[in-house]
């Protein structure tokens, strides 16, 4: 098993464990910045291109080695392509595996129709156990995001998404647990599960587990 793996293992019953007051910095008001993925470059001067360089450039699409895609999902018409990069695991014979969704590192956007691609940057720091993969909703006209282990989650119909990951607009709602101040507790926000095109239940994870139901625009 890789050092991160490791690192993952001593970890995880800390990211699965109950709720705390978070160390994450607050989720920035900005919208994510707009990934650039522009023409091609000089293999010569990119670190990205050589498979040995321990050092890849962020927000170049697709991800250099040692990264790999681990989970792809499409919206109900295929309009959109949601892509999860990251280093997978390697698994001695012995040992159990991880859910793919602990590897990930990135979350990219294609858009068949024109081609294009976007990166997602969340607004706060989501761990190798905070990465949700069901997004879209069943009729795939709307994307619930996650951005941070302490929330939010940002909501918005499928035609807002680029304009979003480019920053050029908000989410269309923002959902989370609502603390009365700075210092009170925050429980983890946990799995998005969709009851319907248009309504999410979010589940808040403490000592007393609750979970909220939401409509969405």
């Amino acid at each position: 098993m890789s050092g991160r793996a490791r690192r993952g293992a001593a970890i995880l019953g800390l990211s699965l464990g109950l709720g705390c007051t978070p160390w994450d910095e607050a989720p920035k008001a900005s919208s994510p910045a707009l990934a650039v993925v522009g023409p091609e470059s000089d293999p010569a001067s990119d670190p990205a291109s050589d498979p040995a360089s321990a050092d890849r450039v962020p927000g170049v699409y697709p991800p250099s080695p040692p990264q790999e895609l681990l989970i792809e999902r499409s919206s109900a018409d295929g309009s959109i392509v949601a892509e999860w990069w990251g280093e997978p695991v390697r698994y001695e014979p012995h040992e159990s595996p991880f859910p793919a969704e602990y590897s990930v590192e990135e979350l990219w956007f294609r858009f068949p129709e024109d081609g294009g691609v976007e990166r997602f940057s969340p607004a706060g720091t989501l761990h190798f156990s905070d990465w949700r993969t069901e997004i879209f909703s069943p009729d795939g006209a709307r994307i619930v995001l996650a951005q941070g282990r302490f929330g939010p989650y940002h909501a918005l119909r499928r035609e807002h998404l680029r304009a979003y990951l480019r920053g050029e607009r908000p989410a269309d709602l923002e959902i989370g647990w609502e603390a009365s101040s700075s210092e009170s507790f925050v429980p983890v926000h946990g799995p998005v599960r969709w009851l319907g095109p248009r309504t999410i239940d979010v589940l808040y994870d403490s000592e007393t587990p609750e979970r909220r139901s939401y409509a969405l625009p």
